[in-house]
């Protein structure tokens, strides 16, 4: 007696044994030593990133400057 069940439990059971066998072989993970690395982890942030972070914060800066000397100019200088 086939019953749609039956179709749906063999799909579960080679779904599972897919992934016993994919488990089973996988590949093992290069272990990493943090103790003898240059640098910790956190702290190995490459030098584009860190480029961009400091270019960013620059033209932030220049920005708040600009706006803050045109609001000067608007509220405290005298007008013709």
């Amino acid at each position: 007696m086939n019953s749609g069940l039956e179709a749906l439990r063999w799909l579960a059971f080679l779904a599972v044994w897919r992934m016993a066998y994919e488990i089973a072989n996988a590949p093992p993970r290069a272990t990493v030593h943090y103790l003898i690395q240059k640098e910790p982890p956190e702290e190995s942030l490459d030098a584009r990133r860190q480029r961009w972070a400091s270019k960013a914060a620059r033209n932030f800066a220049l920005a708040q400057t600009k706006s803050w000397q045109r609001w000067n100019e608007a509220m405290f200088e005298k007008a013709p």
